[in-house]
């Protein structure tokens, strides 16, 4: 026991010049338990506190490597998390940018058949139109009256203006932009309100609506058969036609055909494209 007591002032110094602080903790709490195994309290009570003091250091730099090993877990796994989360948005951005992008494919292809079924449409009205042979007005059965106002107009003045309008729909003055109902009665040798139910009755659309609709099928038989009005501008065409702007004439020609000039245009290139390779 002397022999092992002889060991205990190499401790003493070695406790203080130990830089391991587990084996100079260690050191301390043997040092402590020899002291109070031999009464020698106040040794005990120094070694005892150094013991305390290191394990409770010990102890929180293991709980805190413990949370921070924890912490770059939770991190690492949010990371991933993060990543994981941001690929599957992207994926889902894809596959939403795919589904917009066949939409609007479908939709266009659905309505450039649609818009092209208009256009046929309207072509096969205006060869049937113009196939129909324009009979002579008293030879035609005749149409019941539509108002009180036309029982007032003589039957033969009725034949009359109507064989005038006839002669007015092959010429064309009905592209002056300066013609009126006014204008239009005092050149056919009538007033305007013969001129007015005439048109009413056996045109079924206002006067307004007759000359537009003479001045659009003016401008598509242009299309139709002189290829250098395909090259013009839409405004020209406006012009050639008596429409006052851009605009009007292609809210009306939307509203006559179903499609618009540009459109209208596209699908007569298209045909005489198709035409000329086969």
């Amino acid at each position: 026991k002397q022999q092992y007591l002889n060991q205990i002032p190499k401790l003493e110094v070695l406790s203080e010049k130990v830089n391991d602080v587990v084996l100079k903790k260690n050191i301390h709490q043997f040092l402590a338990d020899v002291y109070l195994s031999e009464g020698d309290n106040n040794r005990y009570q120094s070694h005892n506190i150094k013991y305390l003091a290191l394990n409770e250091s010990i102890n929180a730099a293991q709980q805190k490597a413990s949370d921070l090993i924890l912490s770059l877990t939770e991190n690492d796994l949010l990371t991933e998390n993060q990543e994981r989360s941001k690929t599957n948005y992207l994926l889902i951005c894809v596959i939403g940018i795919a589904v917009i992008v066949l939409m609007i494919v479908f939709l266009f292809r659905f309505r450039t058949r649609q818009n092209y079924n208009y256009y046929k449409d309207y072509i096969s009205k205006l060869k049937k139109t113009n196939k129909q042979e324009e009979s002579v007005i008293q030879d035609k059965e005749p149409v019941e009256e539509t108002s009180k106002v036309s029982q007032f107009i003589p039957e033969k003045t009725e034949q009359i203006i109507l064989e005038k309008l006839i002669t007015f729909e092959r010429g064309t003055d009905y592209t002056k932009k300066s013609l009126t109902l006014q204008s239009m009665a005092k050149e056919l040798d009538t007033n305007t309100r013969y001129l007015s139910e005439i048109v009413n009755k056996h045109k079924q659309k206002n006067f307004n609506s007759y000359i537009n609709e003479l001045r659009v099928n003016f401008i598509i038989e242009k299309l139709r058969t002189e290829p250098a009005f395909l090259n013009y501008k839409i405004s020209y065409l406006a012009e050639e036609s008596g429409f006052s702007s851009h605009t009007s004439f292609s809210t009306v020609f939307k509203t006559v055909t179903g499609i618009s000039p540009k459109e209208f245009i596209s699908f007569i290139k298209k045909e005489r494209s198709t035409s000329s390779t086969t």
